[in-house]
């Protein structure tokens, strides 16, 4: 039997409490912040958390593979973002953390496009 750790309630809670924080941090920057999906998996809980967002932003998705089979191995970019980051804040979105490891990746890579924050 499984065991519910977050209800439906909770996580719409959470959801429009980020979307709510991500607005009040753009107040402080003059450009919209960028949202990155990361791909497959993050689209969902980016979906709804765009939904939530009571602010202009862009949004942008990338894609990456670092899993040969069911072992974790090198991490690649299948898709990259298309926007220009360069000065802006920006949010990298993803469904599960769990060695850290993609998250890790993708960050120094948008890191290289010199953004005011990830």
């Amino acid at each position: 039997m499984q065991k519910i750790l977050y209800t439906e309630e909770i996580l719409q809670h959470e959801i429009k409490t980020l979307a709510y924080n991500i607005a009040v941090d753009s107040i402080k920057h003059p450009q919209p912040p960028i949202l990155i999906c990361v791909l497959n998996g993050g689209f969902m809980f980016f979906t709804e958390l765009v939904k939530n967002l009571k602010v202009d932003c862009e949004i942008d998705f990338i894609r990456a593979k670092s899993y040969n089979g069911k072992h974790q191995g090198k991490i690649s970019i299948t898709k990259d973002i298309e926007l220009d980051i360069k000065d802006r804040n920006v949010y990298l979105i993803d469904d599960i953390y769990e060695t850290g490891n993609t998250i890790r990746y993708l960050t120094k890579h948008l890191q290289k496009q010199d953004p005011t924050n990830i």
